[in-house]
Formats: C-alpha cells, structure tokens, sequence
C-alpha cells in the first residue's frame, strides 16, 4: 500500500497536466471564418468622376450667376447622394463585423474556467495524497507538533 500511495500522487499530478495541456489546445476558441468586405474608395471613384465631368459640361454651357448657382446645386446633389451611398455601405460593412463579433462572443474562451475546475482537482488531489502519505509515514512529524525555536 506504501508504494501505491507514494506513486499515486506524481501519476495523479502527471494526468492532471496532461489534461491541462489537453484542455489549453482542444479547447481554443475558434476566429472569425469571415470577414465581411468594407467599401473602398475606388468602388466610388467612377461615381465621383462622373459628377465633376457633369459638372465641368454643365458649368461651361452656363452663362450667368444663377446658371451657375443651379449647376453647383446640381453637382453637390450627386456629390452628397454619393457620400450617402458611401456611408451606407460602411454601416452594412459595421453591422455585419458586429454581427460576427457577436457570434464569436457566444463562443468565448470555455478554456479559463476549465483549468480552475482542474486546479481545484489539483488541490483536493494534494490533499487526498499528502494525508496518506503522512499517515504510512508514522515518524514524520508534522509542522504542528515541532517545537518553536
């Protein structure tokens, strides 16, 4: 029974760590698969290229302040439906990276709470094999019976 307790404990403690590294690699969350496209500015460039060329043919057929004045109105409309635009697909692009941040939340690391379940098994492990290691041992004398010095 002596031999049996005293390699119980370095097996128990070698099993313990194999299922920590067990659990550390098995147990890895997974990333994000994919990542959704986020508009660029080249998707709006021939847009933006287009309203200043309508602009340059509008403005070169104008020939007083008020023409001018309606062809710059015409201009900042398709300038500002292009932002719009731009804008939009930046906010589909946000809401999709959110919509994948949330997924990946709802598989967070389960890694962390794991190993505390297997150090608390660590230490009731201690425990268990440190009393019967002492109790085959009738000499040891215990910290609590030593005398001061």
């Amino acid at each position: 029974m002596n031999a049996v307790s005293r390699l119980a404990r370095p097996v128990g403690f070698i099993i313990l760590a194999a299922a920590a590294v067990v659990v550390w690699f098995a147990m890895t969350p997974s990333g994000p698969t994919d990542l959704p496209d986020v508009p660029s500015a080249a998707q709006y460039e021939r847009l933006i290229s287009q309203a200043l060329s309508d602009n340059e043919a509008n403005d070169a057929r104008t020939d007083s302040a008020p023409q001018q004045q309606v062809v710059n109105g015409w201009v900042a409309r398709d300038l500002l439906t292009i932002i719009a635009k731009a804008n939009a697909g930046m906010l589909e692009a946000a809401a999709a990276v959110a919509e994948s941040n949330a997924t990946a939340s709802s598989d967070s690391d389960q890694r962390v709470p794991t190993l505390l379940v297997l150090i608390v098994i660590a230490i009731a492990w201690d425990g268990m094999t440190r009393s019967s290691v002492a109790l085959s041992h009738p000499n040891a004398r215990s910290d609590a019976t030593s005398t001061p010095v």
